[in-house]
This record gives C-alpha cells, structure tokens and sequence, in this order.
C-alpha cells in the first residue's frame, strides 16, 4: 500500500529537522529532493536506510520508566534493525515514539516504484520550472489516466466486528 499520513508527517518533519532555518519554499522543493534520492529499499542494493526522528538508542531514563511494550497490551514488538523482517522493509518510515513502529510496512516494490517516480517528476518540476514550479506540483495529476486498471475492493462481514477485522487487511 501507500503511506498513510502519519508517514508523510514523518517526512515532512525530517526535512524541517534537515533544514531547521529554510524558508517553506525551499522546504518545499527540499522534500521532493530529499526524498526522490533517500536510499529506501532494493532487495538488489540492500537495505533501506530508516527514516527517523529521533536516534533509537534510548536514554538511561526512558529505559528506566517506560513500561515496555508487552506491559501495554502491544501485539507488535518495536522496530528493531537488527532484525530481519525488520531489515526487509522497503521504506521504513519510524515513529518517533514508544513503541517505535514501522509506519509504512504495507508499502510493496509497486507502490515504491509509484512513489519513487512522483518524487523524482516532482524535483523535476521544482528544479526546472524555478518561479512555476511550485505551481506545476500542485497541478491535477494525471494519475487515473496512467494505469491502464484499478481494483475496488468492498469488504462485507456478517457483524460489525469482522468487518472493523478484515477492513484492516484491506485497507491502505
């Protein structure tokens, strides 16, 4: 699937946090470079290097207090490098707080490559039209002309639990 907006919020406050005294526009522009060449994931190249926040390595005093994830009645262990389902993301997008999760997990090397080629047009743009390019960005896509089919998906459950169950499956 696609990132959802928690991780596009992720995005955009790295590049704040990479540019702390930039002016929007050139934040504008910098998302689009920074994020057209960020080495996410390539099962050829490697790994993808994650996109943090905060470091993970955690303070003496965080350790010391924070309760850890299963004392919460968190089913999903935190985000770990070391390991390698964690490794084999494509675009690993971490939440700055505990527990520290992988906020584009559902991201596959299709939706990569869509992401990827946007990012890239989007500098493009940016870089080429300098006074319009913020203009060009902001246009209608031609998104729905580019692909030749899309699939609807409708979930229907015989109770309201199955389906908040299943939606989740389906869901992007």
């Amino acid at each position: 699937g696609f990132p959802g907006g928690v991780a596009w919020a992720i995005l955009v406050a790295r590049v704040c946090q990479l540019y702390p005294n930039a002016a929007p526009s050139t934040l504008f522009s910098r998302f689009f470079s920074t994020w057209s060449r960020w080495k996410f994931g390539d099962l050829v190249e490697g790994t993808a290097l994650p996109v943090l926040l905060a470091p993970l390595a955690a303070r003496a005093s965080d350790r010391e207090t924070a309760a850890p994830p299963a004392t919460l009645g968190l089913s999903r262990s935190e985000w770990n490098p070391a390991s390698w389902r964690d490794r084999s993301y494509l675009m690993p997008v971490i939440t700055p707080t505990r527990p520290r999760l992988n906020a584009t997990r559902t991201v596959t090397r299709t939706t990569l490559a869509v992401l990827r080629n946007e990012l890239e047009r989007a500098r493009e743009l940016l870089q080429t039209q300098q006074s319009g390019g913020a203009t060009a960005v902001l246009e209608r896509s031609p998104f729905f002309s580019s692909y030749r089919g899309y699939i609807c998906v409708h979930v229907f459950a015989a109770a309201v639990s199955e389906q908040r169950y299943w939606r989740g499956w389906v869901k992007s």
